[in-house]
């Protein structure tokens, strides 16, 4: 996660928004999927459509068997059409005013790159957003829910919205920083009473801070190599240093497939770099 410097002692908002000005064209895709998880009664499937258009890979056997939810309390996905009768819609107000506050993510920097003096800089729903498409990259895989994968990607810097992205240069102890985030996914759960969808976006979230899940790890290493990956594309478009995002991930990145893709990628980047010294 970039790191940067905010306010010492402020326990509510620590980040920049985006001025008004500035356009995110990339962070409504987030905020469909989101869409598409509240009203639906199938929110794995409709987390995909926004992505790419799957619906073949969503409905077929493969997928169907791969998709079933580990906790008891979410409905298997054995069954991808249809109507779930015991999933309460939330009300038409309490959907928009759950999308306004996740929409906040849209204007709610990347603290790392601010400190780090990036020029159109990112915000955290497009960092969500391409985490959420990296699950699909192992959906050939039959030891990782990626449909899960998705989900907590989705969410996982959701507390954000409220809260924004507090990193170590903050001046913010963990424990103070969880306990911020976990008030502010409880006023996100409060917006839908009654629903399930409340109870599951927290429910993702916590299992994201755990940590402990194949899909809570394999999320984190996701945003380790996103951060990376958006760092050289700052690096190569803006002819700036950002080697301390590369050195604070070195040697973090545990599942095998995803540590290629670091790989390939640190290869590039020190070409890159050595060819810019000839």
């Amino acid at each position: 996660r970039p790191h940067s410097a905010g306010p010492e002692g402020q326990s509510t908002r620590l980040l920049p928004r985006f001025p008004p000005s500035v356009r995110l064209p990339g962070a409504p895709i987030l905020l469909t999927a989101l869409l598409l998880v509240t009203l639906s009664g199938n929110p794995a499937q409709a987390l995909t459509i926004p992505l790419l258009n799957l619906r073949s890979i969503a409905n077929s056997p493969l997928l169907l068997r791969r998709c079933e939810f580990r906790s008891a309390n979410l409905r298997p996905l054995s069954s991808m059409s249809g109507q779930d009768k015991s999933f309460e819609v939330p009300k038409p107000n309490e959907v928009i005013e759950l999308l306004k506050v996740c929409g906040k993510l849209k204007r709610t920097a990347r603290t790392g790159w601010v400190r780090k003096g990036v020029q159109n800089y990112e915000s955290v729903a497009e960092h969500s957003w391409r985490i959420t498409l990296l699950p699909m990259f192992l959906s050939n895989r039959t030891d990782i829910d990626h449909v899960r994968c998705m989900k907590i990607g989705l969410v996982h810097d959701l507390a954000e919205a409220l809260v924004g992205d507090i990193t170590p240069h903050c001046g913010v102890s963990d424990q103070e920083k969880f306990k911020l985030e976990s008030e502010a996914m409880s006023k996100i759960k409060s917006l839908v009473p009654g629903s399930r969808i409340g109870e599951e976006i927290v429910e993702l979230w916590n299992e994201y801070e755990a940590g402990e899940s194949t899909e809570a790890k394999v999320v984190k290493d996701f945003d380790k190599f996103e951060m990376i990956l958006q760092a050289d594309e700052y690096e190569s478009e803006q002819g700036i240093d950002l080697s301390e995002f590369f050195e604070s991930t070195k040697g973090k990145i545990r599942h095998s497939e995803i540590k290629t893709w670091e790989e390939e990628l640190r290869r590039s980047r020190e070409a890159r770099l050595g060819e810019a010294k000839k």
